[in-house]
């Protein structure tokens, strides 16, 4: 939901000041749907002129899925377009519209799925203006209140679906945005868009017995996106060659604090109750033909769990900071290209109570915990991996799409009840040697890791109950094995692979 109220607070927007030339309302009625087209999506309309009004009406979109999967219907409400002396174009969707949407699914050759409900959005201070030319349109929009609900909501088809009920509803206040739109060889699309306060309330039940229902609060969004579409239809079965056409998406999000909660009852009893509060986030996507890369960070989330009577204890946790960065390469290149996964969180600590059910005696440290995952490797991509049919075909024979070169651990470390681990390396791997490692291909490289407090560690376990004293001692000759003593309760473990296939721990060979 946040997702929708970003981008319908963000729509459509912007006036850049007094033109030269002036729009007609069927230019900027065609340049704000230039885009759909390419996308598969038919429009259809009816426009009626009188003077400077345009008024476009029975609007509907229509998408059919691939595979014969199922099909999909939008029907808008009317729009009108008025031309102003100074050349620009004010659009007014009224003080309410409605949305009716129809689909219908076929997951296989016996069972057909129908879909209907009405998206209901009401306006408050809506103002709307387009400027530029006709194949360079900018839109500005404001808007005091939105306020959109979903309404009618009947599957019939799936009889799993019977009695289950669905209500949802959205506002965003203060909401400013600002899209160009640019077509030609390619369609252009940028903008930026603020919002102010967000309330987002859903809730379903099922049978009447389970209710769910979660309100969120957001205080604030800013966004800003650029998209590329290339000409022509897109095969939404070969995104990869769309990619290769120009196809490409960068977007960021930035919001202030948020908070939520999410409630279950059955029969009316508590079943779940939890709270989420979250400082602030920031997340960036990039989406062309380098692949797709996701990053992002969250600051002092706190999460907040009660369960039914029968569940002897609540979760509380809270993060002091949560980051993550992903990157994945889509496309096939005769070279080896880039994979990242980075994940890491600091600060995090757990309530007393959670605490008690493990260590009632509080043998272990309460301090703040930490984890950092911070992997990166190269890969050949053997086949576009968002081309369907060539995918299938890579599958139905048993092959990999893709061949990892090398593996980097950057960091992977761990830091909690006292004990901390830190380790790093980097493995080549020889796709052509499969038989050394037993079908797995042959890696060639070193890792070193660190180890502190762990023997305090294991004393504290045998001493909570958590563990028998010939375990910890099986545990430290394991230890004794593949790692060396490097200071008091220090261990320095070094992993060594070479090119015969040889693993050397500390000097050692094992294998």
């Amino acid at each position: 939901m946040r997702l929708m109220s970003r981008l319908l607070s963000g729509g459509a927007l912007a006036l850049l000041g007094t033109q030269a030339f002036a729009l007609t309302g069927e230019e900027v009625w065609a340049n704000q749907n230039s885009y759909l087209a390419g996308l598969g999506v038919k429009v259809s309309q009816t426009q009626t002129r009188a003077g400077n009004v345009l008024t476009v009406s029975d609007i509907s979109y229509d998408v059919t899925f691939p595979f014969g999967v199922g099909d999909m219907s939008l029907r808008a409400a009317p729009q009108v377009y008025t031309e102003n002396a100074d050349g620009s174009v004010s659009i007014d969707l009224g003080d309410a519209n409605s949305f009716a949407v129809a689909a219908t699914f076929r997951p296989d050759d016996l069972t057909e799925i129908s879909l209907s409900a009405n998206i209901d959005i009401t306006w408050t201070g809506l103002r709307a203006t387009a400027t530029g030319t006709a194949n360079d349109v900018t839109y500005v929009t404001t808007a005091d209140l939105i306020e959109i609900t979903l309404a009618d909501l009947t599957i019939s088809g799936a009889p799993e679906a019977d009695g289950v009920d669905v209500d949802v509803y959205l506002s965003v206040a203060d909401s400013v945005s600002s899209t160009q739109i640019t077509t030609g060889d390619t369609t252009v699309m940028r903008g930026t868009a603020t919002s102010g306060q967000a309330i987002t309330d859903f809730g379903s039940s099922f049978f009447g017995d389970i209710l769910s229902k979660t309100v969120s609060l957001q205080s604030g969004t800013e966004t800003t996106f650029d998209l590329t579409l290339p000409a022509g239809p897109m095969n939404l079965m070969n995104i990869s060659q769309a990619l290769r056409d120009g196809l490409a998406l960068a977007a960021t999000v930035n919001t202030g604090p948020s908070q939520s909660q999410a409630v279950t009852t059955v029969n009316g009893e508590v079943i779940t109750n939890q709270t989420t509060n979250i400082g602030s986030q920031s997340s960036m996507v990039s989406f062309d033909a380098a692949g797709l890369a996701i990053s992002g960070d969250a600051v002092d989330a706190r999460v907040a769990l009660t369960a039914s009577p029968e569940i002897p204890f609540a979760l509380d946790m809270t993060i002091g900071q949560v980051e993550y960065r992903f990157a994945l390469p889509v496309n096939a290149s005769d070279q080896p290209v880039d994979v990242v996964y980075a994940i890491g969180m600091s600060e995090l600590t757990l309530n007393e109570d959670l605490w008690a059910m493990v260590d009632p005696a509080g043998t272990f440290p309460r301090d703040p915990m930490s984890l950092d995952i911070d992997l990166a490797g190269s890969v050949i991509i053997l086949t576009d991996l968002l081309d369907i049919n060539a995918m299938t075909s890579v599958i139905d024979a048993g092959q990999m799409p893709f061949e990892v070169q090398s593996v980097t651990i950057n960091n992977l470390s761990a830091n909690a009840v006292g004990a901390a681990l830190a380790g790093s390396g980097r493995f080549t791997l020889d796709m052509t040697d499969l038989t050394t490692f037993d079908g797995f291909p042959r890696p060639e490289g070193t890792a070193t890791a660190t180890m502190t407090g762990v023997n305090a560690l294991l004393d504290k376990l045998v001493a909570a109950g958590l563990m028998t004293a010939d375990d910890a001692m099986a545990g430290r000759l394991g230890m004794g094995m593949f790692a060396e003593v490097t200071g008091e309760d220090q261990l320095r473990s070094t992993l060594e692979i070479n090119a015969e296939g040889e693993v050397i721990a500390n000097g050692q060979r094992i294998k």
